[in-house]
């Protein structure tokens, strides 16, 4: 079967990001553990809280111009415009850099007032910290985004899983030199972005000579012709991003004024460890929408419609594919994840878990149909979405927040992706008359048919995973804990290949995807370099269904 360049490219980035992206997220599994074992529980929800409020200024510290250049740079690409790709891409630096330094210094010089209206004091040298974070975030954004937009996912992944590395190794070196201070957490946030900053820009200058991006001579012209272009789109997408952090980080800013002074930084530290352990979900289908939106938005710009719906089919298949299992081992065991990786003071989060869970599968269910928006470029749609999502959020969480503290705020966010998802996907719909959206039934029919065998073997399985848990000894002080969790780590990941294998198994008797994805997937696992053995039994029980 002769399968499309644009299949073979996705193939070979989803491959790139889901690899890169589960590193990703299994070192920052384990930097959460360690946050949730070494540091008090108030000093987590201060730095948490910190974090969430220099997201919300990050925002304009680049006039949207990173969200915007994730759109236009492949556009130009793909319409064969490598001046104004260059000009785009030097603009960029030379816009965002003065910006991001100025809001940086506002930020660091009105920490105190900041850290006060909340009612933590002690949140003043975080805030100082990590306005240092934003001023260099900005470029490391930047970097990424022209990586991924040469389809260069390797490169990227690298970044961000050396930046995510540092992380974790000057987290456990300074909580050495701090203590138990949120000051140690974002030192060393704040460093690990810094050092991958100049890394990443080895990489941008490479690929700029290797795909004929250089340029001599300042052609002032034609960056002012492309900024006047871009910048009034990264505005609107600066607003629109804004309002979509709102709608992200509003629960904890409420429960921070809602919630008792005495616990709410105890809280807001269990919802954001919960929430840091949802975000897992997105790592799958991430996978497939990281590089469907450099080829969508290529194939958008030369006006191949039949193309990009075709593309947009296989890209539905393999969200929904991948989409569904994480969410079922995350909503079946959360009250065990919770337990096992950070201890019985943070269990409280179990429905936080899982109900963030089911709402970050609402949210991801619309990766295609959102990308595609994006795409074409319609931010009209986006405010839309964008705008019922804030305030259903604000509304839901200003009512349940007082009477169920972070479980309401869990419910509130859920509510407010699954609106998002619906919108979304109508749209998408009636934008493009794509007819997409029944690709992913089968699948999801798979994945209820799968929940009702795992919520069966629960008990099973974990009678399994304790009696390994708890044959083990371990050694004492910081090498014992950190051997402990990972050791129970990969027993969640055992936990996932079960649920994994009663998917593929469900998926296969029910031909929910098609012929070719599992060519493709065969051709993933030989990169990945799994045993001959286990593909060809594979093949062989794909091919007795088929």
């Amino acid at each position: 079967m002769e399968l499309s360049s644009e299949k073979k490219t996705m193939a070979k980035g989803t491959f790139w990001n889901l690899t890169g992206n589960l590193l990703l997220k299994v070192v920052s599994l384990v930097y959460t553990v360690l946050l949730a074992r070494l540091f008090p529980q108030e000093e987590v929800g201060v730095f948490y809280l910190a974090l969430g409020v220099m997201y919300l200024a990050a925002i304009f510290g680049d006039m949207g111009l990173n969200a915007s250049f994730r759109r236009y740079f492949p556009f130009f690409l793909g319409r064969g415009e490598k001046k104004n790709a260059r000009n785009l891409l030097i603009s960029s630096y030379a816009f965002t850099g003065g910006l991001s330094i100025l809001i940086a210094g506002g930020l660091f010089l009105l920490s105190g007032p900041i850290a006060d209206s909340f009612g933590y004091p002690s949140m003043v040298p975080p805030l100082q910290l990590l306005s240092l974070f934003l001023a260099t975030s900005t470029f490391f954004g930047l970097n990424c985004a022209f990586l991924s937009g040469l389809k260069r996912m390797k490169e990227a992944n690298f970044v961000n899983n050396g930046q995510n590395v540092l992380k974790l190794l000057l987290s456990i070196a300074l909580y050495y030199y701090f203590g138990q201070d949120a000051v140690a957490m974002a030192l060393a946030f704040t460093a690990s972005y810094f050092v991958f900053v100049i890394v990443s820009f080895y990489y941008v200058k490479k690929g700029i000579w290797e795909n004929g991006l250089a340029g001599r001579g300042i052609d002032l012209p034609g960056k002012v012709s492309v900024m006047r272009e871009v910048l009034p789109f990264g505005l609107a997408l600066a607003l629109l991003a804004e309002i979509n952090n709102v709608a992200f980080y509003t629960d904890r800013l409420m429960m921070g004024y809602l919630m008792p002074v005495e616990t709410a930084a105890s809280q807001i530290a269990v919802y954001s460890i919960a929430l840091s352990l949802a975000l897992f979900i997105p790592v799958f289908p991430g996978a497939v929408s990281g590089i469907f939106s450099p080829i969508i938005t290529e194939l958008y710009g030369k006006g191949k419609k039949e193309e990009m719906e075709k593309t947009a089919r296989t890209a539905a298949r393999w969200n929904i594919f991948l989409l569904v299992p994480i969410t079922l081992i995350m909503v079946i065991f959360s009250y065990e994840i919770m337990g096992m990786l950070y201890g019985e003071s943070y269990m409280a989060g179990a429905f936080v878990l899982a109900a963030f869970s089911v709402g970050i599968f609402f949210r991801n269910m619309a990766n295609v149909p959102g990308t595609i928006l994006e795409a074409m470029r319609q931010v009209k749609v986006e405010y839309y979405v964008a705008g019922a999502v804030v305030a259903i959020n604000l509304l839901l969480n200003w009512m349940l927040i007082p009477v169920y503290g972070m479980d309401g705020a869990a419910v509130a966010s859920s509510a407010s992706m699954l609106v998002a998802m619906l919108m979304l996907m109508h749209f998408c719909r009636k934008i493009t008359g794509f007819e997409f959206m029944g690709e992913g039934l089968k699948p999801l029919l798979a994945g209820l048919i799968s929940f009702a065998l795992i919520l069966l073997l629960k008990g099973h399985i974990m009678g399994v995973v304790d009696l390994i848990a708890d044959a083990i000894s371990y050694p004492e002080g910081i090498v014992g804990a950190i051997a402990q969790k990972l050791v129970k780590a990969f027993l969640v990941g055992g936990i996932l290949a079960v649920t994994f294998a009663v998917y593929i198994a469900c998926v296969v008797l029910l031909r929910g995807v098609e012929r070719e994805d599992w060519e493709l997937a065969f051709m993933g696992m030989g990169k990945a370099r799994m045993p001959g053995w286990m593909i060809d039994k594979v093949k062989g029980f794909v091919e007795a269904v088929y």
